[in-house]
């Protein structure tokens, strides 16, 4: 009879984590928050209240507001209609990337790590914030291709209200889509 209670519990506690991970997945947050949230969706559940990242408070943030709304302004000229729920979840992308550079900066520029950096015997920590100002770069560019995007969409909008043929848009679109997502992605690079 224990046995069983147990094997429920354990069941019930998994069933809930799943579905916190996939409200975490359709929120827009990335995949590694959202799987983590199976094992441990106590502490990720209050993510669902939460407005994923659209603060906007990041070093970029001023930009993607800026580059997004000339892309609708263009659009609305051109006659062209892009695909809301994507522009949306490209655009929260964007600002969760920007936060996360934000959180690094504040990181880096903090008086602390300054001091510990200097002392004598800090190698491994100069090394640490050597890698940590390298994926911060990396990151930061890869902000700036997404919104270089993002303006290039417009001209193909000019494109599309001549042609009518909207793929390239869609296209680039997608293409847009999957470099932001892999910012949200740890990979050995930014390690």
């Amino acid at each position: 009879m224990r046995g069983e209670l147990t094997v429920a519990l354990g069941l019930a506690y998994l069933a809930v984590g799943a579905g916190v991970a996939w409200g975490l997945s359709r929120r827009g947050h990335p995949a590694v928050t959202a799987v983590s949230a199976v094992a441990v969706w106590p502490l990720l559940a209050p993510l669902l209240k939460a407005d994923p990242g659209l603060s906007g408070v990041g070093p970029t943030a001023t930009r993607i507001r800026a580059c997004f709304s000339a892309l609708a302004a263009s659009a609305a000229e051109a006659g062209g209609a892009l695909p809301q729920a994507e522009m949306a979840a490209l655009m929260a992308s964007l600002y969760r990337a920007d936060e996360r550079l934000a959180m690094v900066d504040r990181l880096l520029e903090s008086d602390g790590l300054a001091q510990l950096e200097g002392a004598g015997g800090a190698d491994e920590l100069r090394r640490s914030l050597e890698t940590l100002r390298t994926a911060r770069a990396h990151a930061a560019g890869e902000i700036e291709a997404v919104l270089a995007g993002v303006l290039q969409l417009r001209v193909q909008l000019g494109i599309q209200a001549l042609a009518g043929d909207r793929q390239p848009v869609r296209e680039r679109l997608r293409e847009m889509t999957a470099r932001v997502h892999a910012l949200e992605e740890v990979t050995p690079f930014t390690l």
